[in-house]
């Protein structure tokens, strides 16, 4: 044993990338409203196994509570292996899916028979809906707010059909979208981005290096989190259907309908480059299109200028007529 080693060294980097893990955790989870989304679609475990390192560190000033973050840590994905085999979601065993919906199924049962006995019980109802708007509004707030619609049709039409579920409904199409990312890929182009990122010193040129790395990478997680919501969902609205609660459902998606709000400018942006990434669209070529167009503009330009002689002048470039001497 060395004795002229610093004791606990070695724990406390371990304990420092924990942190740094759990940060980036917090900090995702938030942006996707993942605090109140849990009591409608039960535990999702994306961010649990978030295989990125933050370059940045996650803060108190750069999270606030209840609020949707201004902008993302930068991150570094090390591993799309480990990316990978969060979205297999069709592999993930009963026991995980069992613990997932341990969090959400005792809350939403109680939520649905208080909400079936709106007649029988009108102050246990006036008590409860005020608390699932402010979740729901809260939820409307993040990325997760294109999720809570699909939500809200998914119970709807549990309720309106009456026969068992098979999740062949109402899927947002996005999540039809997210089952065609190609992960390796995906993060090879985050890694290369970082790259020219590093190395770029132009200032419009690295905000839209960075609005294409955050769009990946959200669109990324939202990818995930759709591909655990497919297989939750279901499930969660067969349990509600056994207990004989499915009016309970129907007042939720209405709860959901009503609890409209204007997101703000952060969520606007944030949703946009995230869209923007899963369509393919990238800032950071278009930038490089408008820059070449404009070079090439300049070029033009340049060569139709007539150019200037040392007196000042330009020169007449016209024909001129020799003059002829007189015979």
């Amino acid at each position: 044993m060395n004795m002229h080693q610093p004791i606990g060294i070695k724990p406390h980097h371990k304990s420092a990338n924990k942190q740094k893990k759990d940060g980036a955790s917090r900090f995702f989870s938030d942006m996707f409203g993942l605090k109140h989304l849990r009591n409608y679609i039960g535990e999702i475990m994306f961010f649990r196994s978030l295989p990125m390192v933050t370059k940045s560190k996650v803060s108190a000033d750069t999270m606030e509570e209840d609020r949707l973050p201004a902008r993302p840590p930068k991150l570094s994905c090390t591993n799309w292996v480990m990316t990978r085999t969060l979205f297999k979601g069709s592999s993930q065993s009963n026991a995980t899916q069992d613990q997932c919906l341990e969090s959400v199924l005792p809350l939403l049962r109680r939520r649905c028979q208080i909400l079936c006995a709106k007649d029988d019980a009108p102050h246990r109802y006036a008590n409860e809906k005020p608390k699932l708007e402010h979740e729901l509004k809260s939820i409307r707030q993040t990325l997760s707010a294109l999720l809570l619609e699909d939500i809200r049709i998914t119970f709807y039409d549990a309720y309106c059909e009456h026969q068992p579920f098979t999740g062949a409904t109402t899927v947002h199409v996005l999540n039809a979208v997210c089952r065609q990312l190609d992960i390796p890929s995906t993060v090879e182009e985050i890694e290369v981005l970082q790259m020219k990122l590093d190395m770029t010193f132009d200032d419009d040129e690295q905000r839209a290096l960075e609005e294409d790395i955050t769009g990946k990478i959200l669109w990324l997680c939202w990818c995930g989190i759709c591909a655990e919501v497919d297989q939750l969902l279901p499930k969660i609205v067969d349990h509600i259907r056994r207990e004989g609660y499915m009016m309970g459902l129907s007042e939720i998606s209405n709860i959901i309908y009503c609890a409209e709000i204007e997101p703000d400018d952060d969520q606007v942006h944030l949703q946009r480059i995230m869209l923007d990434a899963g369509a393919g669209t990238s800032k950071h070529q278009l930038w490089l299109a408008a820059r070449a167009a404009e070079e090439a503009k300049w070029s033009s330009t340049t060569r139709d200028t007539p150019t200037i002689n040392n007196n000042g002048s330009t020169p007449d470039t016209s024909t001129q007529t020799l003059s002829q001497p007189i015979a």
